[in-house]
C-alpha cells in the first residue's frame, strides 16, 4: 500500500516496480514486448527505414556517421562482448568457476595419455 500524501509518480513507480518484480509481471512485459516487436516488423517499410536512420558522431573536423543497424553491430556489439568477457574473467578468478578444473589442466591431462600410451604400447609389444 503506498501512504497517502505521496506524489502519483512514485505511486505509479512503486506499483510498478512491485508488479514488474514478480515473474508473471516479467513475462507479461517480455510477452507485450515480442508482440509490438512482430506487428513493428510486419507493417511494411518503417522498421527498415528505422534501421537505415543515419547518426553522426563528430569531434571537430573528423566525423563518424554511419545509419543505426551499422551502430548497433559494431559499436553496441563490441560493448556486449565486453562485458561478457569481463563477467568470465570475474567468475573464473572469484565465482564458481574458480573452484572448477580449469580446461587447460583437463586438455594436458587427457592429451598425455594418449602420448604415453605410443610410447609405452610399442615396447610391451616387442615383449610379446
Amino acid at each position: 500500500m503506498v501512504p497517502r500524501g505521496t506524489p502519483a509518480s512514485v505511486a505509479i513507480s512503486a506499483c510498478a516496480r512491485r508488479f514488474l518484480g514478480t515473474e508473471s509481471g516479467s513475462a507479461v512485459l517480455l510477452v507485450g514486448a515480442a508482440v509490438v516487436a512482430l506487428v513493428w516488423a510486419n507493417l511494411g517499410a518503417g522498421y527498415e527505414s528505422f534501421w537505415h536512420t543515419g547518426l553522426a558522431v563528430s569531434f571537430g573536423d573528423a566525423a563518424l556517421d554511419l545509419d543505426l543497424r551499422h551502430w548497433v553491430n559494431d559499436g553496441l556489439m563490441v560493448l556486449f562482448f565486453l562485458s561478457v568477457g569481463l563477467e568470465i574473467a570475474r567468475e573464473t578468478t572469484l565465482g564458481v568457476a574458480a573452484r572448477v578444473p580449469s580446461p587447460g589442466r583437463t586438455g594436458r591431462g587427457c592429451t598425455g595419455w594418449p602420448r604415453r600410451t605410443r610410447v609405452v604400447l610399442p615396447r610391451a609389444q616387442r615383449r610379446w
